[in-house]
């Protein structure tokens, strides 16, 4: 069973943390990080889109792109004061940058990575948590990542259904 949307209800497209990773770097997967963000960008000025970056993508971003002593030299080379308020800011800030969402996780939600997990001991707990997130919100349409074991997973497409979600997961919104 498939739940239907009524015409002008909201969708969310949820993003996960290799893009923003990705955002920054170079190469094949800075270009294909920039690329999707482009396109979100565009869609996040549609009012019936909301794009939805949950707190636990902000706190992987940090902790690997900021956490290590490698990578804040790497930040330090592009802005001395840069720190991941500054460095989000720029890319969620209503002027010109992705209007977002940034939503925390419900008890709902943690009960339902469990029991993803549960079926599914390869699911790491911050991709299951993700995806809980985008399963259990009403208006979840997309969930953006390039993580393999999400796409196409058996038990999560179990729980799409079970849950009658129209929830997908994919690299690329279309």
């Amino acid at each position: 069973m498939v739940k239907k949307k009524p015409e002008n209800q909201k969708q969310s497209v949820y993003i996960d943390t290799v893009f923003l990773i990705g955002y920054f770097e170079k190469g094949t997967m800075g270009k294909d990080a920039r690329e999707v963000f482009q396109k979100v960008r565009k869609i996040s000025r549609n009012s019936d889109i909301i794009i939805k970056v949950p707190l636990i993508v902000l706190g992987e971003f940090s902790k690997v792109n900021l956490g290590e002593m490698s990578n804040l030299l790497k930040w330090n080379k592009h802005c001395s004061k840069c720190g991941t308020p500054m460095i989000l800011n720029d890319l969620f800030s209503g002027h010109g940058g992705i209007e977002a969402e940034f939503p925390s996780f419900k008890k709902e939600e943690y009960k339902l990575a469990y029991d993803l997990m549960e079926k599914d001991s390869q699911l790491q707990a911050a991709d299951v948590l993700l995806v809980a997130c985008a399963l259990n919100d009403k208006t979840g349409e997309w969930l953006l990542t390039t993580d393999t074991f999400l796409i196409g997973n058996k038990v999560i497409e179990d729980f799409k259904e079970e849950l009658g979600s129209n929830l997908k997961i994919a690299t690329r919104i279309g």
